[in-house]
């Protein structure tokens, strides 16, 4: 994009006031921030905040995780199976991830990240302690 932004138009939709306000009229004095916005800024974008109910396209990081939360939707067809679950996507998802090169809470994060779901046995404290800890990982060629 750096090279290419002369040519590009760039438009940050967002739904989040603060963090656009935060890039528009920045007054913190963290200095990995500054230079963050200041990067953001070099692209010239075009910001253009939406309301939560139009912003379809939401990344999850954005959005607050509650307690109980899978008990939350009882009716999948409210927002769809595959908004909850990719396993759609890989039939054998349980067969990329390496189980023999882990061990202890590697191994809880590492099952979790490939179904995306609770494992038999887990019970609701471990359960939502591999959960949040699961939040800062990705499961990339098991």
């Amino acid at each position: 994009m750096k090279a290419e932004k002369e040519y590009l138009t760039v438009v940050v939709e967002n739904d989040c006031l603060p963090l656009l306000r935060m890039i528009t009229n920045c007054s913190t004095p963290d200095m990995t921030m500054l230079n963050w916005i200041a990067y953001i800024k070099s692209l010239n974008p075009k910001f253009k905040h939406i309301t939560g109910k139009e912003n379809v396209v939401v990344d999850m990081l954005s959005r607050a995780r509650y307690e109980g939360e899978e008990d939350m939707v009882e009716d999948v067809n409210d927002v769809g199976e595959e908004f909850f679950s990719i396993s759609h996507l890989r039939k054998d998802s349980e067969d990329a991830f390496r189980q023999n090169l882990y061990d202890g809470e590697w191994l809880e994060i590492g099952r979790y990240l490939s179904m995306l779901n609770r494992q038999e046995g887990w019970m609701d404290g471990e359960f939502r302690r591999v959960r949040r800890k699961a939040y800062n990982y990705i499961l990339k060629d098991g």
